[in-house]
C-alpha cells in the first residue's frame, strides 16, 4: 500500500510494534509520498510508553496525522484501513488481528487476522478511525463489535441466544478461545447457559473465572489450556445461532478491562471455508494426543490422557 500509486489513505491502529519495524517504515514511506496516512499510537501501552512516544515523534517528522488514544480508554484494537482509486471508484480495504503488528510476537505467538473488502466492515472501520480522531461520536456498527459501545452487549445477546435455542430445543452450541475471562457478567451469562443445556467449550490460555462440571451450574462447561512452543493468543468466538454458525475474531478476551475500558474490535466471519477453519483450529485442543490441559470442578488443571493405539502384529 506504501509503494502503490493508486492507494490514497492509509490508516493504522497501533499498540505495540516493536523497534525497527516494517510497519513504521512503511507508513513513513507512504506520507512522504503524499498519501495521506492517519495513525492511533496508544501512548498508555504498558511497557512501550516510551517506544511509543519515540514512534509518534518518527511518524510527525514523515507528515503522518497522529491520535494519542482516548482518556480514560486504551485503544487495544488491531485494525488498518486502506482506500485506494480503482477503475469503478475508490474501494476500502481492512485487515482486522487478534495480535499486534510486531515482527517479534509475531515469530512467537499464534494469531489470527482478517483482509476484507467487505462493505459493511469496511464502512464500520472507516466510522471507528472518524471516532478515534474526534471527527464522530460514533456508538452503533453495523458488522463489528466494538468495545467498549457494544461489544459486551452484543456478546451477552449471543449468550442469551443460544439459551432460547437450547430450550427450543434447537442446536445450541459456544466455543470460545480466548487468553482470559474474568467479566462477571459474561461469566453468569455462561453459567445460565449451561444450565439451560447449551454445550460450552472454553480455551483459555490464563485466568478463567469458570469452573466447570458443577452439578446443576455448569456441567455443560468444558475449560481447557494449552502450553507449548508459541503463545496461545488469538481470539475466536463461535456460536451455533441455530444453525447460522456464527463467528468472529478480534483483539478482545472477555476480561472486563477489554469490554469496559478499552478500544477493541471483534469482525464477523462470513466466508465458510474460513468458518470451517476456525473450527478446525478450537477442535485440535480437544484431541487427547495434543498435550492440553483441562480444568476439573475442584478448579484444578489435569492433562488430558492420551489414546494409546496398540497394533497387532502377525
Amino acid at each position: 500500500a506504501a509503494l502503490d500509486p493508486s492507494v490514497r489513505v492509509i490508516k493504522c491502529i497501533i499498540y505495540r510494534s516493536g523497534d525497527n519495524s516494517e510497519l513504521i517504515s512503511a507508513l513513513c514511506k507512504a506520507s512522504k509520498a503524499g498519501k495521506d496516512v492517519s495513525v492511533v499510537l496508544e501512548l498508555k501501552a504498558s511497557f512501550d510508553e516510551e517506544r511509543n512516544s519515540r514512534l509518534a515523534a518518527q511518524l510527525q517528522q514523515a507528515g503522518c496525522n497522529i491520535s494519542y488514544g482516548l482518556v480514560g480508554l486504551k485503544v487495544h484494537a488491531k485494525l488498518i484501513l486502506v482506500v485506494r482509486k480503482e477503475t469503478n471508484g475508490y474501494q476500502a480495504y481492512v485487515n482486522i488481528a487478534t495480535g499486534n503488528f510486531n515482527p517479534k510476537t509475531a515469530a512467537l505467538y499464534t494469531d489470527l487476522s482478517l483482509f476484507t473488502c467487505n462493505s459493511d466492515i469496511c464502512d464500520d472501520a472507516i466510522d471507528l478511525f472518524n471516532a478515534l480522531f474526534g471527527y464522530s461520536r460514533k456508538r452503533d456498527y453495523r458488522a463489528l463489535l466494538v468495545a467498549p459501545v457494544t461489544m459486551m452487549h452484543q456478546f451477552l445477546n449471543l449468550i442469551e441466544d443460544e439459551m432460547r435455542n437450547a430450550v427450543q430445543g434447537l442446536p445450541a452450541e459456544i466455543m470460545v478461545q480466548v487468553n482470559g475471562i474474568t467479566e462477571p457478567a459474561i461469566a453468569e451469562a455462561l453459567y445460565n447457559a449451561s444450565q439451560a443445556g447449551v454445550k460450552i467449550t472454553l480455551i483459555v490460555r490464563g485466568i478463567c473465572l469458570i469452573r466447570p462440571g458443577i452439578s446443576g451450574r455448569s456441567e455443560n462447561i468444558r475449560v481447557l489450556a494449552w502450553v507449548g512452543r508459541f503463545l496461545q493468543h488469538r481470539r475466536i468466538f463461535f456460536f451455533e445461532a441455530a444453525g447460522q454458525k456464527k463467528y468472529f475474531i478480534g483483539s478482545a478476551d472477555w476480561r472486563s478491562r477489554n469490554l469496559t475500558e478499552r478500544v477493541e474490535v471483534a469482525a464477523p466471519i462470513l466466508q465458510e471455508s474460513l468458518k470451517k477453519r476456525l473450527r478446525k483450529a478450537m477442535e485440535y485442543f480437544l484431541n487427547p494426543n495434543s498435550g492440553s490441559w483441562e480444568m476439573a470442578s475442584d478448579g484444578k488443571y489435569y492433562r488430558l490422557k492420551r489414546e494409546v493405539q496398540i497394533q497387532l502384529t502377525g
